[in-house]
């Protein structure tokens, strides 16, 4: 009952495991294809590094995961003698012949160590000093307005709309309300 348990719970997690790795792989295919579709819009802004770091961030979730567990389940696969010469292998013979402790272990500090050279690379490649970001005329192009400028007056779906029905046309208080009717041949 125990041993089944287990089985389940390894199932499902290499279920997910399967699904972030498809999800990851299709994410940087779409990437990619954004990237060489609007190439020459987006050549103003220097898109290799900003595409680039994306990628980076993308694939460091799922692949380099089942990159590590290959390693692993293959030098397991491997003859004794060529184990032993792998293991002698600088940084790389320590990482595949770690246990699954170290791995554990080693894999989110790994992604640590990355993500802070990650976030260096997002910062060079996204400067806030790049001319595109101050193109055009802030006044006139209202999707480069600030967020907040109309925080003031609240979300428009706050603001009171006016009452259903016929609505008063002048000071005078009254009403009028205009029905046309449509005969068959203008409606046609």
């Amino acid at each position: 009952s125990m041993e089944s348990g287990q089985n389940a719970t390894d199932s499902i997690l290499l279920g997910f495991q399967v699904a972030g790795f498809i999800a990851s792989g299709v994410a940087i295919y779409n990437v990619f294809i954004v990237e060489r579709c609007f190439h020459h819009h987006l050549e103003p802004s220097s898109p290799l590094l900003k595409f680039l770091s994306v990628k980076i961030l993308v694939s460091l979730s799922f692949f380099q995961r089942g990159i590590l567990v290959i390693l692993q389940e293959g030098n397991k696969m491997m003859p004794q003698m060529a184990q032993k010469i792998v293991g002698y292998l600088p940084f790389l013979g320590q990482i595949i012949n770690m246990t699954e402790v170290q791995i554990h272990l080693f894999y989110p500090a790994l992604i640590l160590y990355e993500c802070f050279f990650t976030t260096l690379l997002h910062f060079w490649a996204w400067s806030a000093e790049e001319d595109w970001y101050s193109d055009g005329n802030l006044d006139i192009d209202p999707e480069r307005q600030p967020l907040l400028k109309d925080a003031a007056a609240g979300p428009s779906y706050l603001m009171a709309a006016p009452p259903p029905g016929p609505q008063p046309e002048g000071d005078n208080g009254t009403t009028t309300t205009t029905t046309t009717t449509l005969r068959p041949a203008e409606a046609a």
